[in-house]
């Protein structure tokens, strides 16, 4: 803290959303930074411009950060923590509440009054004509500000999810369609098929935001498979490539010993965008665990762990 900026913080703190709960200490370096935040994610002006230069520290920091809570939430297992983490990290890199339209993230589309022009989700924009786009908002923006939001539309990632599971049932190892039975306590696999439907230039992969503050970074995304009736987050992937056409990933997680009809869902989201995360809910009926399919199931992961191991060599 700077000679003199607590007294700034003083008038700074009338401004911010999400109000202190007890009686600030105006030279602290922890309001400094929770003041930093705020102002960068309502994308309100610093009454000094050093202000700016001490948001790109902080931005550098909080990323790396977010990213060890989601680590860590993954590691014990904490399925809403973890959204709510990459929530974070992606109002971060938009500069806006996710509690804001997200039309907000836009170029040129800086406050809640274009609420009226836009009723839907930016989803929803995606494969919007720009016949249709230019008569939205002809009489609000020039047309060369037209065009930057639709240049923003068409780069924007559409991903296309198809998935299924493959594991032991009997002696034969299988692949099957969404829903269906299982066994208890046993390991199978999630393969996901991810497909891009829309064509993008090299180059557009960084320019994942309109903020002028956030550095730019390529598009990645965070698989999770999670059970939203007990809060477990059952396993956890990170997509650093870019998805290009088609992508396969496959996830691999051991079922639960309870029998019945569980409900699991997929959450495919990404760490930059905001409102272009996917969920799906998908049903398994765990039957009574079978010796025979966990003993295929572990040799057949014996003779791949040989399998590489001699690739290796």
């Amino acid at each position: 803290v700077r000679h003199n900026e607590d007294e700034l913080h003083k008038t700074m703190i009338d401004r911010i959303r999400i109000p202190f709960r007890t009686q600030p200490q105006f030279d602290s370096p922890h309001l400094k930074t929770n003041l930093l935040i705020q102002y960068h994610l309502s994308r309100l002006e610093f009454p000094r411009v050093d202000y700016v230069t001490d948001l790109k520290s902080c931005l550098d920091q909080i990323i790396r950060i977010i990213q060890a809570l989601i680590d860590l939430c993954a590691h014990k297992a904490l399925l809403s923590p973890c959204l709510l983490c990459i929530n974070l990290l992606q109002m971060i890199i938009q500069a806006r509440w996710i509690t804001d339209p997200d039309f907000l993230t836009l170029p040129h589309i800086i406050d809640q009054s274009f609420t009226r022009i836009f009723s839907s989700y930016l989803c929803q924009l995606i494969d919007i004509k720009r016949e249709t786009l230019n008569n939205m908002l002809q009489t609000h923006l020039q047309s060369t500000q037209i065009d930057d939001i639709y240049e923003y539309l068409i780069r924007l990632p559409q991903i296309e999810l198809n998935f299924n599971i493959r594991g032991f049932w009997s002696t034969n190892e299988e692949t099957r369609q969404l829903p269906t039975n299982v066994h208890a306590d046993q390991e199978y696999t999630l393969q996901i098929t991810l497909k891009r439907i829309n064509r993008i230039r090299r180059n557009d992969f960084r320019q994942l935001t309109t903020s002028s503050v956030t550095k730019p970074k390529d598009e990645s995304w965070i698989f999770i498979l999670g059970n939203s009736d007990t809060g477990e987050l059952i396993c956890i992937k990170r997509i650093n490539q870019i998805i290009r056409s088609h992508t396969t990933i496959s996830v691999s997680f051991v079922t639960s010993n309870i029998l019945g009809r569980q409900r699991l869902t997929i959450y495919f989201l990404s760490d930059g965008y905001l409102g272009l995360d996917q969920q799906y809910d998908f049903f398994l009926d765990i039957e009574k665990a079978s010796l025979q399919t966990q003993i295929n199931t572990e040799l057949d992961s014996l003779v791949d762990e040989l399998d590489r191991r001699l690739a290796a060599l």
